[in-house]
């Protein structure tokens, strides 16, 4: 059996260096030799994160890229970085932010419809397109009329059709979420990511919380990363947490500055 580890939430703007995401991504996702580590990309509006590992390629000692169904670079879905011995599988994804100004995440897709688009639509657009549809915990984001739409989502998409995310800003002391609490029982699956923010000492998080799994060996060599992907998000009861939250006064200093 291989270990795969995935941090599902995480961001590389334009503030972060290349090669210390990189850098951090690896040590953080780190375990045993044949340790698979994969992050996944979630792009905001006018972001592309393929198209800068094609410009600053040179600073890593590889960027190999998998062109989509079309053939195209810009059609990618994932792409694998290495540093000397050890590699790093970077999965294309996309941040949404809707109608009802919630965010919602597609994992392994790139960006089919512009924000603005209500809740629904938004997920049935990464539906339709193969991924991952994950509605991300997010501070303040989860209350009044924008909580009411959360609890619209549980009547409207059973749990395999619609995955929850919580982050690392959480910590390990709260703030508590009722409404994470409730998927959980209701046997969503909430998987946590480091959801970083956009300053340059947050580039060290990548990959220092996600989920862990097993897969065995022959699908770990043959398997796209984005069909082992989706194929460890479905199989929920083997998924275990990877990492961390951040402690309570880093999630109070990351949450203020």
């Amino acid at each position: 059996m291989s270990i795969v580890r995935i941090d599902p939430h995480a961001h590389l703007y334009d503030c972060y260096s290349l090669i210390d995401w990189v850098s951090s991504a690896i040590r953080n996702l780190s375990g045993d030799i044949g340790t698979y580590r994969m992050v996944v990309i979630v792009d905001r509006n006018g972001q592309d994160s393929f198209a800068r590992f094609r410009r600053e390629a040179a600073m890593l000692d590889s960027w190999m890229e998998f062109p989509g169904v079309q053939g195209l670079s810009s059609d990618s879905l994932y792409g694998n970085a290495t540093l000397g011995d050890r590699s790093l599988t970077v999965i294309r994804g996309v941040q949404y932010v809707t109608q009802e100004r919630l965010e919602v995440l597609g994992l392994g897709v790139a960006r089919t419809i512009d924000d603005g688009a209500p809740s629904k639509a938004v997920i049935e657009s990464i539906r339709a397109a193969q991924g991952i549809p994950c509605i991300p915990w997010s501070p303040g984001k989860w209350l009044g009329q924008r909580g009411a739409t959360v609890r619209q989502l549980f009547e409207s998409y059973p749990a395999g059709e619609l995955v929850f995310g919580d982050i690392a800003l959480r910590s390990r002391i709260g703030p508590p979420s009722s409404l994470l609490s409730r998927a959980a029982r209701a046997g969503y699956l909430v998987a946590p990511g480091t959801d970083p923010l956009p300053r340059p000492q947050d580039s060290t998080l990548v990959g220092s919380y996600g989920v862990q799994s097993e897969i065995p060996d022959e699908q770990a060599k043959n398997a796209s990363p984005v069909d082992i992907l989706r194929g460890i998000f479905c199989n929920r009861d083997q998924l275990t947490v990877w990492g961390r939250p951040n402690a309570a006064l880093t999630a109070i200093r990351r949450f203020i500055s």
